[in-house]
């Protein structure tokens, strides 16, 4: 998934891993041979998982679609 947009070389690089700016782990992407794996999780502000899903299918949560004010701007949480 994103590591083929990226052009990530697994054998060289390993395991992709992406952590938002609090190091909470929000994306994972693996290859063994020919089968790749993904997972990714969304948080809340707290980093509490609140959002699952892999490449397998696998979900759990609930997707937040709501607006958050941050020092008077308003921004509605959607999915990308």
């Amino acid at each position: 998934m994103i590591g083929a947009i990226l052009n990530w070389d697994f054998k060289k690089n390993g395991t992709l891993k992406i952590r938002d700016r609090n190091g909470n782990l929000i994306y994972f992407e693996s290859k063994f041979d020919e089968i790749t794996y993904w997972a990714k999780w969304e948080k809340d502000i707290n980093g509490n998982d609140i959002y699952f899903e892999d490449s397998k299918g696998a979900t759990s949560g609930k997707k937040i679609n709501k607006i958050i004010e941050i020092n008077t701007i308003k921004y509605k949480l959607i999915k990308l």
